[in-house]
């Protein structure tokens, strides 16, 4: 049975592919990717002692079949844009995994 959360990310999302470490070949389903911008570019929370904190995030919700927990060194493609997927995190409802919530930034040397 296909839970609700599958069923937004393909309506919604836009197809992706997750590779791995672990699965070079990757998987492929779809996952929908959103820039995480702050509400205050004046915010004193986003100015380190280095300069300006980096702003060049994104939000990926992805179904649930896309990441597995103990791989490493993944990487979301998306059209041309390769991402590093810096963190993600599972979601459970009613105790079932219901899709991963994570962090991407564009990877360097992409050629965006």
């Amino acid at each position: 049975m296909t839970g609700w959360a599958d069923l937004c990310i393909r309506k919604f999302g836009a197809p992706v592919k997750v590779t791995s470490a672990e699965t070079p070949e990757g998987r492929e389903g779809c996952g929908i990717i959103s820039p995480i911008t702050p509400r205050d570019l004046n915010d004193k929370a986003l100015v380190s002692s280095a300069g300006v904190y980096d702003r060049e995030r994104y939000l990926f919700i992805a179904q649930s079949s896309l990441i597995a927990a103990e791989e490493t060194g993944r990487t979301v493609t998306c059209g041309n844009v390769i991402y590093e997927l810096r963190r993600a995190e599972p979601v459970t409802v009613g105790g079932a995994l219901s899709h991963w919530e994570g962090v991407l930034r564009l990877k360097e040397g992409a050629g965006t």
